[in-house]
């Protein structure tokens, strides 16, 4: 091989690696109602939602959570129970304790295991002051990563090209709607119930 051509080979090298290397991380969208109340029960709704960015690196763990956008303070603002003002208090409390620090390198199985606690009632992990905030914000990032893992799974859990034209058909359809279904929930539970019953219609399509 000539030098002129190694080189040429060594640049385009360079430059995939260099292309690769710059692509931006993904950055998921979270969501989730803040609820539960020690005096007015679990089921006691604030008003207001969440609204959070997940960062995430190639294998799914976490790099940042944030509300760089500032769309949580505006969702506090249209808090339909009319108690804006003190929900920033608290709101405030989460963030000054750095409370999305604890997501940083976690995948979704970690997330899950942090215990911030159930409505109402605070866990070990939780941000002190800030009870509700604190659930809220994990029940968002959990929305974000599922649905990031669902839609993948459901995309590659079958190979179209084992099916005859007629059933790749109704595969297509199942995992285009699929989609659009998993989008639309707003827990992670209801995501991942979701999956589950998507995976079923695409066992039964028949196979070549």
């Amino acid at each position: 091989m000539s030098k002129k051509v190694r080189a040429i080979g060594l640049f385009a090298a360079a430059l995939l690696v260099f292309a690769f290397a710059s692509e931006p991380n993904p950055v998921l969208y979270g969501t989730a109602k803040v609820k539960g109340s020690p005096s007015a029960g679990p089921n006691y709704e604030y008003g207001y939602s969440v609204c959070i960015d997940v960062e995430i690196d190639a294998q799914g763990k976490i790099i940042k959570v944030s509300d760089d956008e500032k769309n949580t303070d505006a969702s506090i603002e249209a808090d339909v129970t009319g108690n804006a003002g003190t929900n920033k208090v608290y709101w405030k409390k989460f963030l000054e304790a750095k409370g999305f620090d604890k997501y940083k390198n976690k995948t979704l199985k970690d997330v899950k295991k942090i215990n911030v606690g159930i409505p109402g009632k605070a866990g070990p992990d939780v941000v002190g002051g800030a009870t509700a905030s604190s659930l809220a914000v994990k029940m968002a990032v959990l929305q974000a990563l599922t649905l990031d893992a669902s839609i993948k799974e459901l995309k590659s859990y079958k190979n179209p090209d084992n099916y005859k034209k007629g059933e790749q058909k109704k595969l297509e359809k199942i995992v285009t709607e699929g989609k659009t279904l998993l989008e639309s929930l707003e827990t992670y539970e209801e995501i991942e119930k979701a999956l589950e019953e998507l995976k079923q219609k695409l066992d039964a399509l028949k196979t070549k």
